[in-house]
C-alpha cells in the first residue's frame, strides 16, 4: 500500500505517470547513460546530461564512446557542449552508421577508426574539427555537415578526394582540406 501512496503523490505533483513510477522510454534512456557514465574515462564521468523533452540528449562537456556497436535506437544526441568521439578504439569497424550522433556540436566530432561507408546522421552543425580518418569503409562524404568552423579531416586512402565534400558544406578553416588536395596524406 506504501508503494502506490508514494506513485500517488508523484503523479500530484505533475509527474508524467511513466517517470514517477520509472518506466518508459526515459527511463531507458536514462538507464543506459548512467550505465555508459560509469563505465567510461574520467572526462566522460565529469560531462553531465541532460534529456529533452523529445527524449534527445543534451551532454556538457567532453564525450567518448566505448560503446562497439551502432547505438541503441532509443539513444539520440542533440547537442554537444564539448568533444564528440565517435571510435572503436580497437579498431576493430563494428559501428556501421552514424545514427543517435549528435545534431549540433560545439567542440571537435571524431568518427575515426569505425566501419561506417558515409556520414549520414552525423552532425549537421560541428564548432570546431570533424575528423572521420581511418574509416576503411568509408565510400561517400554524403551526410558531411553544413558547417564546420574548424578543420576537416579525412584520411581513408579508399579514393575520396576533395571533390567529394558537399557543394552545401562550408569549412572555416582548411588546413587539413590542403594538405588532403595535394596528396600529402
Amino acid at each position: 500500500m506504501k508503494l502506490v501512496k508514494e506513485h500517488i503523490n508523484k503523479f500530484e505533483r505533475g509527474l508524467d505517470p511513466k517517470d514517477a513510477m520509472n518506466i518508459g522510454l526515459k527511463q531507458k534512456i536514462a538507464q543506459w547513460l548512467d550505465t555508459y557514465f560509469q563505465n567510461v574515462s574520467h572526462a566522460t564521468k565529469a560531462a553531465s546530461y541532460i534529456i529533452n523533452d523529445d527524449l534527445t540528449i543534451n551532454i556538457d562537456g567532453f564525450f567518448i564512446t566505448n560503446w562497439t556497436r551502432n547505438f541503441p535506437d532509443y539513444i539520440q544526441f542533440n547537442e554537444i557542449n564539448g568533444i564528440f568521439i565517435f571510435s572503436d578504439p580497437a579498431n576493430e569497424p563494428f559501428k556501421t552508421s552514424l545514427k543517435g550522433c549528435p545534431k549540433i556540436v560545439n567542440g571537435d566530432f571524431r568518427c575515426n577508426r569505425s566501419g561506417i561507408k558515409n556520414l549520414i546522421n552525423g552532425p549537421q552543425k560541428v564548432y570546431g574539427d570533424y575528423l572521420c580518418s581511418l574509416n576503411p569503409y568509408l565510400e561517400s562524404l554524403e551526410g558531411l555537415a553544413t558547417l564546420i568552423t574548424g578543420n576537416f579531416a579525412c584520411n581513408n586512402k579508399n579514393g575520396l578526394t576533395i571533390n567529394d565534400i558537399p557543394k552545401e558544406t562550408v569549412i572555416k578553416e582548411n588546413s587539413y582540406v590542403e594538405h588532403w588536395a595535394k596528396g600529402q596524406w
